[in-house]
């Protein structure tokens, strides 16, 4: 019989497992993106292709620093609840 503690932690890895899988790697790509622009402009290739990829980059951008807000919320609010936590 499992126990709810073990439940959570095979939650919690299928959860990591799933955040990879839809949201990737958001540094490692932004990384691998703006190498391939740098690449792209050396080579002289098409401005479609480096348009493309400058769209991609603002994308993952825009993904990172909207985790980023989320991330300074959630301790706003945990610093919030610890504070009022004294009075009782």
């Amino acid at each position: 019989m499992t126990t709810l503690k073990d439940k959570f932690e095979r939650l919690n890895q299928n959860l990591k497992i799933w955040n990879i899988n839809v949201f990737g790697l958001s540094n490692s790509t932004r990384q691998s993106i703006i190498r391939k622009i740098n690449e792209s402009n050396n080579h002289n290739e098409k401005k479609i292709k480096t348009r493309e990829l400058s769209n991609e980059l603002k994308l993952v951008s825009c993904k990172q620093e909207a985790v980023m807000k989320q991330k300074a919320k959630a301790s706003k609010w945990i610093n919030k609840s610890d504070s009022g936590a004294r009075y009782f």
